[in-house]
């Protein structure tokens, strides 16, 4: 972050302080089926990235992850690779999706969390599951992002909606 701001030092830092803490909290909900989550953590990347720019989403995902496995007690465990693949792939496939016309914040986050689901597959499917095992679980790990991504989606739309950004101090408007 040499020769950045320091508002926007300070700022892009809340931001990951805030995906840290809802990526830690997020896995320590259970939930019916273990890699279906939400994906609060993605939300606040998809914010940063209409916000500021896909170098920023990066960071901001990289550092989520990192932070998140140290407070989780889970660095370079598998799923320590596992969450910063999908986290990288998700903010290159939203950072090339968000200029497209007739696609907004809903479809990228859809698309975002597709490929998060999809990376984390593969790598399974490589490392555990083979063939059969990726095949046997691709639809439901379609399912699970497309409609996580939807809710995500819709979040960061009323978020965005209602919040211009960071120069935007009137947070009266929620």
């Amino acid at each position: 972050m040499k020769g950045m701001p320091i508002r926007k030092t300070a700022e892009l830092s809340m931001w990951t302080a805030l995906a840290s803490i809802l990526f830690t909290l997020e896995s320590l909900i259970p939930f019916p089926i273990p890699w279906m989550r939400v994906g609060l953590a993605n939300g606040v990347t998809l914010l940063v990235l209409s916000w500021y720019g896909w170098r920023e989403a990066l960071t901001v995902a990289m550092l989520r992850v990192i932070l998140g496995s140290l407070l989780a007690g889970r660095m370079f465990h598998p799923l320590f690779w596992f969450g910063l693949a999908g986290g990288l792939g998700s903010v290159a496939v939203m950072s090339l999706t968000l200029g497209i016309r007739h696609i907004g914040l809903v479809g990228v986050s859809m698309l975002g969390a597709s490929a998060k689901n999809l990376i984390q597959l593969g790598m399974a499917g490589i490392l555990f599951l083979g063939y059969a095992g990726v095949i046997t679980l691709l639809p439901f790990f379609l399912l699970s992002a497309l409609i996580s991504g939807f809710l995500m989606g819709l979040l960061v739309l009323w978020v965005h909606d209602r919040w211009k950004g960071p120069n935007d101090l009137s947070l009266t408007s929620f």
